[in-house]
Parts: structure tokens; C-alpha cells; sequence
């Protein structure tokens, strides 16, 4: 009777440990489930910041497969150089400080393209005496982009892409620093073109626009380096000229820019000629 009661206890300890063992399993299936469908990427790294997991969606977002990025050392070197140091001081702080890891960052796609993610981790924690953190990587490239473009169009005119007046007056006030410490000159010329409001009021404002446009481009390319074009109020443009060290210098240059629109304009079917009043100051 005892051995048949215990020859049950048995079974039925059996039985409970298979039935935890399954529903481990069943969890553990879960969680690898529900973190493979994560639009984000979760991985886990050393004290070194060497990933021994990944999940299977930084292929989508990389183009790396999870065996490759665990390999010694391989995500590290995928890190643009220019953000290696912030990527580098901000794991360390998570293991020497106690402090959140929260990093954006470019990486090197497979296919070359630089992307940008963010990089995030919390807490750290030992596993046979060996420290470990875990975190999410999110791809926020379009984000980024969509960043530089509104930057871009809160400094730059929407018609013809040069840059406005605020972005004039910074590089204004850096060229007369320069010029101050290399003991030169800065100039700033002013170019207009006259009759645009004739223009506009007889051939239309969209004549007027593309008008603007192809002045933009031609002064564009014939502008060097040292030379800051801008657009400021109505058909205006601005040139700033650094490292002057003759006045007649800012003068050639002028004229180098006057020559640029010599040639009359094709606008809507019209031929139009150009124009215009000049200024130097210095």
C-alpha cells in the first residue's frame, strides 16, 4: 500500500514538473513571438557592449542577420566614427554610473547606407557573475530627415534654396570675427535686379518667380568657396566676400557676378533682360 501511494507521488510530482516545464516553454515561445513582431529591435550585450542577442527584425532594419551581428565585435564597427565616442561614454555610463543609455547614432547598413537609430537601455544585471543589459534599437531615419528638412526650409528661401537673411546675418557677424583675427577685410555686395515689379505686374508672378530662379542658379555657380550667397528682400541677392585684402578685390568679384547675368533670361516664352543695381559696402 505504502509503495503503491508512493509509487503515485511520483507520477503526479512528474506529471506537475512536465506541466511546468510546457507552460515554461509555452511562455518562452510567447515572448520569442511577441519580440520578433516588435517594430523595434531588442538585443542584449556584456559589460563590453558585445550583443549575444538580437531579434530577428534588425535584419529589416539593418540588413544584418542576428548570427552576424553577434559576432566579436562586428556592431561596434558598423557605428558611424562620428558618433562612436557619444555611443562608447554613454554604455560606460550605464555600467559604471547607473545611468540610462540613451544614444542616437548612424550605423552602416549592409548596403552602405547610413541610417540612424535609437539606442536605448535602463538597468544592468549579473548572470553568473557576468553583468548584462538589455535594450531597443529603433530605426529614426525618416524622422531625422524629416528634422533636417524642416531646419532646412526655417533657413533657407522656399524659392530659390539659398539661404535667407537670419543665416546672413550669422555669417555676417563670423566673417567680421575672421576678419578681425587675420587682419583682412570682409565686404558684403548687394545685388538687385530692377523692373522685377514690372516684370511681375505685366507678365505675371509665376514669370517673376522662375525669373528669380534662374538668377539664384546662375550666381550659384559662379560663386567660390570664400563666398557666402543669400537671399534677401524682394529680387535682391547679398554676396559676402571673407579674407579681403584690397578693396578693388570686392569690386572684380562684382563685376564677375554681373557678367553671370548678362545673358537675357527664357521665362514662360519671354525673353527677358536684365538690369541691375549694385552696392559694395565694406
Amino acid at each position: 500500500m505504502n509503495k503503491q501511494a508512493g509509487s503515485s507521488t511520483v507520477a503526479h510530482d512528474m506529471g506537475h514538473r512536465k506541466r511546468a516545464e510546457e507552460a515554461v516553454q509555452l511562455s518562452e515561445g510567447e515572448c520569442r513571438t511577441l519580440v520578433d513582431h516588435l517594430p523595434d529591435v531588442v538585443w542584449a550585450a556584456d559589460a563590453h557592449g558585445q550583443p549575444f542577442f538580437v531579434s530577428s527584425h534588425c535584419k529589416q532594419v539593418s540588413g544584418y542577420a542576428p548570427s552576424e551581428i553577434c559576432q566579436p565585435g562586428f556592431w561596434l564597427r558598423q557605428i558611424h566614427p562620428g558618433d562612436f565616442g557619444r555611443v562608447r561614454d554613454g554604455y560606460r555610463a550605464l555600467f559604471e554610473e547607473g545611468r540610462a543609455f540613451d544614444v542616437e547614432y548612424r550605423i552602416r547598413r549592409q548596403d552602405g547606407e547610413w541610417i540612424w537609430v535609437h539606442d536605448r537601455a535602463v538597468n544592468t544585471y549579473e548572470v553568473n557573475g557576468k553583468r548584462h543589459t538589455e535594450g531597443l534599437i529603433s530605426d529614426i531615419t525618416e524622422h531625422k530627415r524629416m528634422e533636417q528638412d524642416l531646419a532646412y526650409q526655417a533657413t533657407h528661401d522656399f524659392l530659390t534654396g539659398l539661404p535667407d537673411r537670419r543665416v546672413l546675418e550669422d555669417w555676417f557677424q563670423q566673417a567680421v570675427v575672421l576678419a578681425h583675427q587675420t587682419e583682412t577685410m570682409v565686404a558684403m555686395l548687394h545685388l538687385d535686379l530692377d523692373r522685377f515689379k514690372a516684370i511681375n505686374n505685366t507678365l505675371g508672378r509665376a514669370i517673376g518667380d522662375n525669373l528669380l530662379q534662374q538668377a539664384a542658379q546662375r550666381l550659384t555657380s559662379c560663386i567660390r568657396g570664400s563666398e557666402m550667397l543669400a537671399r534677401s528682400a524682394g529680387a535682391g541677392f547679398n554676396l559676402i566676400l571673407t579674407g579681403v585684402d584690397d578693396p578693388q578685390m570686392a569690386h572684380k568679384i562684382a563685376e564677375r557676378m554681373l557678367d553671370a547675368l548678362k545673358a537675357p533670361f527664357q521665362a514662360g516664352g519671354h525673353e527677358v533682360f536684365r538690369s541691375e543695381e549694385r552696392r559694395v559696402g565694406k
